[in-house]
Parts: structure tokens; C-alpha cells; sequence
């Protein structure tokens, strides 16, 4: 009795001892398939991590589109009538039910811009005709309520019994997109996209005219540039002069030659443009110098010391320096008596240039 039972104490013990085992491997495979998962996940959050940190000191990242602009080709005739339709779709479908927004004109006369007569989807945005004219169509498509595009859209324009598209473009940052794509029907010619970091790739702003150090000899000048950002829209550029802004153009058509006009007085000057995107980045030209000099003219009374008129004959005589301050001539005109009027024309070369001034005797 006792051997039996010593037996069965012995198995139940093994079994025991077994099933001890079995928990314990199961447990520690557990644990190495939790910590390799955990180590995984933390992998994760620290890239996420060094990503933060690396739009922090730099970087930059896409975080959605706000409008792009698409241009469709088409031979329109002045005079001849037109009914035209511009439509965007949710996702791929053109279903009635997917329909975000649409435009209809009716016209027979060229250019036709800015139709707008339909809000759209607060949620999904708004579409706009913004120039119709012998070459296409402009269409813009935004969303200013929640300041981004979403996802898949779908893009047809109906003119008469023709038919654009239609064409599907995916309008976020998952996707790329970049001025000058071509979507079937469609080809990108603006897009603002909502950046953020300090590394992002800004557009241009390139000086046309005038030339550095060139030389204007009435002071009324056309400054010329042009600014074209790749990712983003213009919001601003204004025109800087010795360090103050004089002028600021809202009205920017990117990559066409844009003019600010400005009267200066005679001196050298240094001018650059400044550019603000939708970003808030700023964009900034070369500097360039301009010198000014045209007529001068000295007007006045001549008296003695107590700022009384003379009473005697006088000789006029004058000396000019020119920009840099060095003497450019001296001259002298005739004698102009007490009472009478007089004036004088003469002109100096400095610089290879010439400037003429006046100088003038208002007698008494």
C-alpha cells in the first residue's frame, strides 16, 4: 500500500513539476514577444520622436494643401457662344451624389473670369472658373473654412457637348503633387501647400531691371522683378530702399514680370524686393545699387550776411561735387544787379555721366 501510494505520489509530483515547467516557458515567451514588440513600438516613437526634434532645428514637413490651380486646353473663338460647366467630385466617382461643387457659364464674348456663384462643401471646398480665354480654362479648387483639400477629387469640365476629364488627383500631402503635373485633362499651374519647418524649399524673387549700379537721370523708375515659389502662393512683395520699404503688391501673378514705380531724388541708393508666402516665409532678391541724378536747380534772393538784399552788383559763383563727394566743376555767371532777374544753365561730367542743372536769380 505504501510503495503504491510512494508511486503515485512520485507521477503526481512529475506532472506537477511538468505543468510548472510548461506555465513558465509560456510565460517567458510571452515576455520576449511583448519586449520585442514594446522595443518595436519604441523604435517607432523614437523616430517619431527625432522627426519632432529634426523639424525643430530644421527640416520640413507638408501638412496639406490649401488651393491648386489647374488649367485645361481648349481653342475658344471670340464671338462665337459657349456653355461651359466645371465640376468636382468626392473621391472617383462623378455621381450627382459625389458632386462638391460646380460652375456654369454661358458666354460668346473673351476674357470671362472669376465665376463664383456657388459656395461648395464647407467640409470638402469650393471650385471656381477663373479665366476663360482663347487657349483653356483656369479652374481653382480651395477650401477656405477648413484651410485644407482632402483626399481623392474628381475634376470634369462640359463645354457644350464636349467633355474635360474627368480626371481623379489626390489633394493632400500623402500623395505628391507639384506645379506643372498633368492629370490627364488637367495640368497643375499653382499650388500652396501648408509647410512647416525651417528647411523648406523657398522659391525666388529675381531682379530684372534696372541694372546694379546703373544710372537714372529723371529719378521716375521702374523697378522689375519676378517670384515663383514651387510649393507655396505669394502673399506680398514689397520694394526696399536703403532699408525701408516704400511700396507693397497684394496682387502677385508668380513667374511674370512684376514692376514697382517710384520717384527718387538725386543720390545712390541701394534696392532689393522682398516676397511673404502663404507660409510666412520671406523670399529675398540680390541688392542692387542705383544712382539718381538729373536737374538741379538753386532758386533764392541774394543777400548779405543779415539775410538782407544786397545793394550792390554780384558775381554768382558755384562749385558741384559729385556722389562720392569729390569736387565735379566750378563756374561762375555774369554779373546780376540789384533788382534784376537772372539765370544760368551749365552742366558738369562725372562719373562718365553728365548731369545739367539751372541755377536762377529772383531779383528784387
Amino acid at each position: 500500500m505504501s510503495s503504491k501510494y510512494n508511486k503515485e505520489s512520485k507521477v503526481n509530483r512529475e506532472i506537477i513539476v511538468a505543468f510548472v515547467l510548461g506555465l513558465f516557458i509560456l510565460f517567458s515567451y510571452s515576455i520576449i514577444i511583448n519586449k520585442i514588440s514594446i522595443t518595436g513600438s519604441v523604435v517607432y516613437d523614437e523616430t517619431s520622436t527625432l522627426e519632432e526634434e529634426d523639424l525643430k532645428k530644421g527640416g520640413c514637413s507638408c501638412n496639406g494643401i490649401r488651393f491648386v490651380d489647374l488649367f485645361s486646353d481648349y481653342s475658344f473663338s471670340d464671338g462665337i457662344p459657349y456653355n461651359v460647366t466645371a465640376e468636382v467630385f468626392k473621391g472617383s466617382s462623378t455621381s450627382s451624389s459625389q458632386l462638391i461643387d460646380s460652375e456654369t457659364i454661358s458666354f460668346s464674348s473673351l476674357p470671362q473670369t472669376s465665376i463664383d456663384n456657388n459656395p461648395g462643401d464647407e467640409i470638402r471646398g469650393n471650385l471656381i472658373i477663373e479665366s476663360i480665354n482663347q487657349s483653356g480654362i483656369l479652374i481653382r479648387f480651395h477650401n477656405k473654412s477648413k484651410g485644407r483639400l482632402l483626399g481623392d477629387n474628381t475634376f470634369r469640365i462640359i463645354i457644350d457637348s464636349n467633355i474635360l476629364g474627368p480626371d481623379t488627383i489626390h489633394l493632400s500631402c500623402s500623395q505628391p503633387i507639384d506645379i506643372g503635373d498633368i492629370f490627364g485633362d488637367f495640368e497643375v499651374k499653382d499650388i500652396d501647400k501648408i509647410l512647416s519647418g525651417s528647411s523648406c524649399h523657398l522659391g525666388n524673387v529675381n531682379l530684372i531691371s534696372p541694372a546694379d549700379n546703373s544710372t537714372d537721370s529723371d529719378g521716375n523708375i521702374n523697378f522689375e522683378y519676378n517670384v515663383y515659389d514651387p510649393n507655396q502662393a505669394i502673399n506680398y512683395c514689397e520694394l526696399i530702399i536703403d532699408e525701408t520699404v516704400y511700396q507693397t503688391d497684394y496682387s502677385i501673378a508668380e513667374n511674370i514680370v512684376q514692376e514697382f514705380n517710384q520717384s527718387l531724388p538725386n543720390g545712390a541708393y541701394e534696392w532689393s524686393v522682398k516676397c511673404i508666402t502663404s507660409n510666412g516665409y520671406e523670399i529675398e532678391s540680390e541688392t542692387r545699387t542705383i544712382n539718381v541724378g538729373g536737374t538741379n536747380q538753386i532758386k533764392g534772393v541774394i543777400t548779405d550776411s543779415n539775410k538782407n538784399p544786397v545793394s550792390s552788383d554780384v558775381n554768382v559763383y558755384y562749385t558741384v561735387n559729385d556722389i562720392s563727394g569729390a569736387l565735379a566743376a566750378t563756374n561762375s555767371f555774369e554779373t546780376w544787379a540789384r533788382g534784376g532777374n537772372g539765370s544760368g544753365d551749365a552742366s558738369i561730367v562725372a562719373d562718365s555721366s553728365t548731369a545739367s542743372f539751372s541755377i536762377e536769380h529772383k531779383g528784387i
